[in-house]
């Protein structure tokens, strides 16, 4: 049997500090500096090796190596080693998050095999040895992210299956609510309380921003949203689904007797070994309460402007327009898209003594040092338009309001802006030129838009291939087709998550942002001058360099930070103005043949199959697919056509009259019945324009009354199925052919 790796003599040991600067991993003054900033720091005490990573001295490949070479011992990779997930719960969760320890096997017979975060943390060490009640173990060096990644699959729900289903069980053999006044240390046992605990702390340790826990006919299920995307967590018999949400609102100060109203409220709480801050929100539904918690952020896990995936020339503009002493910056997107995090990295990049900073939000997720944070109280009063009035008068000098929603609050930014305060808000718009249009489109006046505004930033984010288990990849046809791309114009850098354990088989871990700057040129200020519309802008956007959503993602996707599947779900809406001529509008696929095709197309290009909507040019009834011609107006309908090709063989000689380039055949109307009226009998081919050189030809009389498509037009007959190699026109705008049958006789009286 092999020697245990045993912790050196407690008086050799070295602290982590000691061992990073004899590795050479920081110098003594940079160890001086962060011991400084750690004993001067509120909150939490911070550990030193994450000190070291945050501030770029190392990274935790580097300081797990020299912890494994100055101690001895091996190090870990936990991506190639199988973790028993009973071995990594026989010491408490909270402990082993606390201080960063995985077992990994334990059979009760040879030494467990631990792997740590920092073996010279002699207070860990020494509880867990006490905890697995062994004293000779296996320790191994492992890097932070991994052991965290681990822990969190390890303790998760669906990994946690008997205790959940223990739990599950407990509720459908007694099934109590919670009461009130049951919240002391006897109910701290109870299955709600055990349950409500598991799922809040699997998902803050799966980076989940909001939890879902809805009441059905059958069951409550339970969701967390991660990366954007809604996930199956979990579903609890019926029985459960009182106590849950009563726990749940005990827990965030709401009415538990309430169940006929909406209800919003606030918790902290501390799980998986950090405190957060949430906001629930209830919600009356037909077979019981939906409640939805948020989970937001600490001030200091706030991305700054480096994280938020911004490139060097688009992190420069926003930073000179938001350090300018007077402006209008705003960013735009829908729900969800990551604006509050962007305003917030714009604010504190210049917070600073000499600034009085007022923000006006609704709600306030995050509270935010060095400034006053204001919240909407629509009830009292304080809308967004009358609390920017007052902040006015508070003399501000960067003011965020936290939404631009009608045209007083529109109308009092743009002016404060004017008069030498530099103001940051949102708007929900697609794209930078649709925020300006909002804004006209809310009444603001065209000069107070070119005199107010400095930047616009459309936003959106897409999710990141997860690292553990990206490979290369080529995307299906039809992403290919809808981006307007081809397999031959992608790098050989794209790639793309196979699923693994780490992104719970998605593929994805995290997201990123990508943007559509337009800064409000000299350019753009004449054409908003000039109340240009939304096109006139586009244009001249386009003319300066502007880079759209579209593009800016397809960067992305080409360097392998995400898929081309990611960007067409997130930047679908945006194709139509982005991707350039014909390719703008592939954002849909034939339901026939799945061929690529753009949203004013009515009939298939390769297949032929009719899509969409066909309506007459003239009344914009609804047509169907085979009609030739709207049977209210008598408008020929738009029909596909065959390209034009050669002229075809006819039997009269060559002339050049362009009118001699069609068939000289008969005209249909020779072929009706006798009738009065004269045209029936002459053909076609007795026009004076078909029988002589146009050079040539004398003043035409004028000829009888003719219906004037039976003099060029054949008789409709309905084609075989269309070549891929098909053009779409509209027939000449002139009446169809009259039906083929006799005259009805007129009625009398």
């Amino acid at each position: 049997m092999t020697e245990p790796n045993r912790a050196p003599p407690r008086a050799a040991r070295k602290r982590l500090g000691e061992v990073l600067v004899e590795q050479g991993v920081i110098t003594g003054d940079q160890l001086e500096a962060l011991l400084q900033r750690q004993r001067s720091g509120n909150g939490p005490r911070r550990r030193l090796g994450r000190m070291v990573v945050e501030e770029g001295f190392a990274d935790d490949r580097g300081i797990a190596a020299a912890l494994a070479a100055s101690l001895r011992l091996p190090l870990l990779d936990l991506s190639r080693t199988r973790v028993d997930p009973a071995a990594a719960r026989s010491i408490p969760r909270a402990m082993s998050e606390r201080y960063g320890i995985l077992v990994t096997a334990n059979d009760g017979i040879n030494p467990p095999n631990v792997a740590v975060i920092d073996p010279t943390d002699i207070l860990a060490m020494d509880e867990m040895r006490m905890h697995l009640r062994r004293r000779d173990v296996h320790i191994s060096v492992a890097l932070e992210p991994e052991l965290r990644r681990v822990l969190t699959r390890v303790w998760s729900v669906s990994e946690d299956s008997a205790a959940v289903h223990g739990l599950l069980d407990d509720f459908a053999s007694n099934a109590v609510e919670v009461a009130p006044e049951e919240t002391n240390d006897a109910v701290e046992d109870a299955p709600a309380v055990k349950l409500v605990d598991l799922l809040l702390g699997d998902a803050v340790s799966q980076g989940a921003s909001d939890v879902h826990v809805e009441t059905e006919r059958e069951g409550v299920r339970v969701r967390f949203r991660v990366d954007g995307v809604l996930r199956d967590v979990m579903t609890a018999p019926k029985s459960a689904a009182a106590s849950l949400i009563s726990r749940l609102k005990i827990l965030s100060g709401l009415d538990i007797s309430e169940r006929r109203r909406p209800q919003d409220g606030r918790a902290r709480l501390s799980l998986a070994g950090r405190v957060v801050d949430t906001r629930v929100s209830t919600l009356p539904a037909l077979w019981g309460e939906k409640v939805v918690m948020r989970i937001l952020p600490q001030s200091e896990e706030l991305p700054t402007l480096e994280q938020l995936g911004l490139d060097a020339p688009q992190l420069l503009l926003l930073r000179t327009a938001v350090r300018a002493s007077q402006g209008l910056v705003l960013i735009t997107g829908p729900t969800g898209a990551g604006k509050t995090s962007t305003l917030y990295a714009a604010i504190r990049e210049i917070t600073t003594p000499d600034k009085n900073l007022v923000t006006l939000e609704d709600p306030v997720e995050i509270s935010l040092p060095g400034m006053t944070q204001v919240h909407v109280n629509v009830k009292a009063g304080l809308t967004f338009a009358a609390g920017l009035r007052s902040i006015l008068r508070q003399d501000p000098d960067v003011i965020l309001v936290g939404e631009i929603r009608d045209a007083e609050t529109a109308e009092h930014a743009m002016a404060a802006a004017m008069t030498g305060h530099m103001v940051l808000s949102t708007l929900h718009t697609t794209s930078a030129v649709g925020a300006i249009a909002r804004l006209a489109d809310m009444g603001a006046e065209s000069f107070m838009l070119a005199a107010s505004l400095s930047l616009v930033v459309a936003q959106r984010l897409v999710r990141r291939v997860c690292r553990d288990c990206s490979a290369p990849a080529v995307p299906d046809d039809k992403t290919l087709t809808a981006l307007g791309l081809a397999a031959s114009d992608l790098p050989d850098t794209v790639r793309a998550g196979t699923g693994c354990d780490t992104c719970s088989g998605t593929g994805y871990r995290g997201r990123v942002g990508v943007y559509e700057m337009l800064p409000i040129t000299p350019v753009i200020r004449s054409v908003l001058r000039s109340n240009g519309n939304e096109e006139q802008l586009s244009k001249a956007a386009e003319n300066g360099g502007l880079r759209t959503l579209r593009t800016a993602a397809l960067e992305k996707a080409a360097n392998g930070s995400t898929t081309y599947e990611e960007v067409l779900r997130v930047t679908a809406s945006d194709g139509l103005e982005d991707a350039p001529g014909d390719l703008a509008a592939t954002v849909t696929w034939c339901p026939a043949c799945s061929a690529g095709l753009t949203v004013d197309m009515q009939w298939c290009p390769q297949c032929a199959a009719p899509v969409g909507d066909v309506r007459c040019t003239s009344c914009n009834k609804s047509l169907q697919p085979l009609w030739r011609v709207c049977p209210w107006c008598r408008t020929p309908a738009p029909v596909p056509v065959t390209p034009a090709g050669p002229a075809p063989v006819s039997a009269a000689p060559a002339s050049t009259d362009p009118a001699s380039t069609e068939p000289a055949s008969p005209a249909p109307a020779s072929t009706e019945p006798a009738s009065p009226a004269p045209a029936s009998t002459a053909p076609a081919s007795t026009a004076p324009a078909s029988t002589a050189p146009a050079s040539a030809a004398p003043e035409p009389k004028p000829a009888p009354p003719v219906d004037p498509v039976a003099e060029a037009a054949p008789t409709p007959v309905l084609s075989p199925p269309l070549q891929p190699s098909v053009a779409f026109q509209r027939r000449p705008e002139h009446p169809f052919p009259p039906p083929q049958h006799a005259p009805l006789p007129q009625r009398r009286g």
